[in-house]
This record gives structure tokens, C-alpha cells and sequence, in this order.
């Protein structure tokens, strides 16, 4: 599930820099005034990842967070034709790290006794989601494809991954029932 869905980030992440000089016309100088604008989104995801944790369930955070990282990559396909709203959307695509404290947490409640093992795989998968969205976005931009339609490859892959979670949790619950029975 990690490394599906958190490929969509990697495939828009890693292209972003071109996207906004190439597709958004932003000047170079401009770059890294941007940049930072996606950093505080995640700044913000972070805090409010764990405020809705606490409230509707790590599992309900996971399935939102993943729903929303997935409406802000289509989004960022559109917005990332004029620099104003292409900063805005670097800003949004940070909010979508507001999954990651939940899906670390689930990983620590299910291993157990073998926590350090699980967040070494975590971080394994993370750089498995670095590698694969970085070069299944080479893949759209050598078919032919402009740097935002990364975006579009971001926005399925995180669909993908949030298919994979529906079918994890699906399955968490339809053993819980059964074991309380």
C-alpha cells in the first residue's frame, strides 16, 4: 500500500521543478520562493494528520488523508498552468502528507513486538515509492507527455494505493468480527 500510494507523491515531486519552469512559466528565480510553500503544507498535514486521528480513527485519517492526496493531484493537473495557482497547488500536494503519521502509527499497533523491524520496512517502502514514481513519471514524460500530466500518474497511483488500504481494512474488519465472535 505504501509503496503504491505514496508512488503518486514521488511521480509529482520529482518533476515538480520542471513543471512549474515548463508548464506553469514560472522564472527560475522564482523556484525557490515556491518550493517552501510545499513544505508548509506539509508542516500543516503533519499537524493536521494526527488532530484528525485522534477524532475519527487512524485507519478513517489514512482513508481521508489518501482520498484527499489523490483530489489534490488531479487538481494540481489544472492548476499548474499559471504560476499563481501552481504555488498553490505545491502548497496543497504538501497537505497530503497528512496520511503519513496515521500509516506509521497502524504499522507500529500491527507489529507488535517487532516494531523497529516494521518502521525499517516502512522506510523501505518509502524509498521503493521514491524510485517507482520518480521513474514510472519518466515513463509519461518519454510517451510524450507535458510535466503535469506527473499529476495525473500521481492521482492514480495514490488511487491505487488507497484501493489497496480499502481492501486491507475491509479485511482487518472481517477478521475482527469473526474473532469476536
Amino acid at each position: 500500500m505504501v509503496s503504491i500510494g505514496a508512488s503518486g507523491l514521488f511521480s509529482v515531486f520529482t518533476y515538480i521543478k520542471s513543471t512549474l519552469l515548463y508548464v506553469s512559466n514560472v522564472s527560475l528565480e522564482w523556484v525557490p520562493f515556491i518550493m517552501p510553500l510545499m513544505g508548509l503544507g506539509m508542516v500543516v498535514g503533519n499537524i493536521l494528520g494526527p488532530k484528525f486521528a485522534v477524532k475519527i480513527g487512524s485507519s478513517a485519517t489514512i482513508f481521508f488523508g489518501m482520498l484527499w492526496s489523490t483530489f489534490i493531484f488531479f487538481l494540481f493537473f489544472l492548476l499548474s498552468y499559471t504560476p499563481l495557482t501552481a504555488a498553490l497547488g505545491c502548497f496543497l500536494i504538501g497537505t497530503s502528507f497528512a496520511s503519513m503519521p496515521s500509516i506509521q502509527t497502524k504499522i507500529m499497533d500491527i507489529a507488535g513486538s517487532a516494531q523497529m523491524l516494521a518502521s525499517a520496512l516502512m522506510q523501505s517502502a518509502f524509498n521503493i515509492a521514491n524510485a517507482l514514481g520518480a521513474e514510472l513519471g519518466a515513463c509519461v514524460l518519454k510517451l510524450g507527455y507535458s510535466y503535469e500530466y506527473t499529476a495525473i500518474l500521481g492521482g492514480i497511483l495514490t488511487l491505487c494505493g488507497l484501493l489497496i488500504f480499502c481492501f486491507l481494512w475491509y479485511i482487518e474488519k472481517y477478521n475482527q468480527y469473526f474473532l469476536s465472535k
